[in-house]
């Protein structure tokens, strides 16, 4: 479980730094949505811990009403990522990581060595695409560079 630390300032009061983040977090996602309309769902995992969520207003928020699949969903994305850089020495920095299921892609992309996004995706969508689009338009940094 993410615990929360606090930080004051002179000009300001507590802040809860782990609220903060998934605010902003949440923003990020919200931003990620705005890129492609194939783009369901996008989540910031940070650890096990999902940080920041938004659903587009075609899909609805399904792990809102099931916060077991959505807590095993952020330990699988964590899993995977975890598990496809451990293959980098072999083939190169790992830039993202796809699912196909039946009616949906699910994307990882990698922000750092305990962070990274999720997605689903609509299944016709190309993941190496829309990954670079993500990339590109929100200036995020590949994984070797963070």
């Amino acid at each position: 479980m993410l615990l929360p630390t606090k930080t004051a300032t002179r000009d300001s009061p507590v802040v809860n730094d782990a609220t903060e983040r998934h605010i902003e977090d949440t923003k990020l996602c919200a931003r990620i949505l705005s890129v492609d309309p194939a783009i369901r769902v996008a989540a910031v995992v940070d650890g096990i811990e999902i940080s920041g969520f938004a659903s587009s207003l075609k899909t609805g928020n399904l792990l809102s009403e099931n916060s077991g699949l959505k807590d095993r969903i952020g330990f699988l994305g964590r899993v995977v990522t975890e598990i496809g850089r451990q293959t980098e020495p072999l083939f190169g920095s790992l830039e993202s990581i796809s699912f196909a299921l039946d009616r949906l892609k699910l994307v990882t992309i990698p922000l750092s060595a305990s962070r990274s996004i999720g997605l689903s995706v609509e299944k016709s969508t190309n993941p190496d695409l829309l990954v670079s689009k993500i990339r590109s338009r929100l200036g995020l940094k590949t994984i070797d560079s963070c």
